[in-house]
């Protein structure tokens, strides 16, 4: 699936679309996303984060400042989305997701050929999203190998410094 701008879900679940096959959010909260502009430079935008089984969704939000500002994070309250237009990641696209130092509490997600910079509200918050992310895409899904089995033994004699292989 390309990364193209899709109805946000608010306006998704308010479609005639029986509630029973609209995907159940794991997770959601507004971040802050950096973002470039043609002549802003680059520049943190809060955007409201979704996580379902299959899929990450950004969307744009509308703000109302909360009364206690962080310097490095503002807080909002009663954050909705602002339009319709969202971007959903597929899950099984994602191949990188890391801690950064780019900004407080930030991680980097990559996902076929784009990168998204993501910062949160504070390091158990960053932490949450990572694993709840990382359980359900690709990267955490990794197990024992299958018919495995150990034909040699590379051992080391440390006498005359060499190694030898055991059958």
């Amino acid at each position: 699936m390309d990364y193209k701008h899709q109805s946000s879900l608010t306006s998704y679940k308010q479609s005639k679309i029986p509630s029973s096959s609209l995907p159940k959010v794991i997770r959601s909260g507004t971040v802050n996303l950096r973002e470039r502009g043609t002549f802003s430079g680059t520049s943190w935008k809060p955007k409201r984060l979704e996580l379902d089984a299959k899929a990450l969704t950004i969307a744009n939000v509308s703000l109302k400042l909360s009364s206690q500002q962080c310097p490095s994070f503002v807080s909002y309250r009663h954050t909705q989305p602002s339009s319709n237009k969202s971007t959903r990641i597929e899950l099984r696209d994602i191949t990188e997701l890391e801690r950064t130092d780019l900004a407080d509490h930030s991680l980097v997600l990559k996902a076929r050929t784009k990168r998204y910079n993501i910062s949160f509200a504070s390091d158990s918050e960053l932490y949450d999203w990572q694993d709840d992310i990382y359980q359900r895409c690709p990267l955490g899904n990794y197990s024992a190998p299958f018919d495995f089995v150990h034909k040699s033994h590379i051992g080391s004699d440390n006498v005359a410094g060499t190694f030898a292989v055991r059958a």
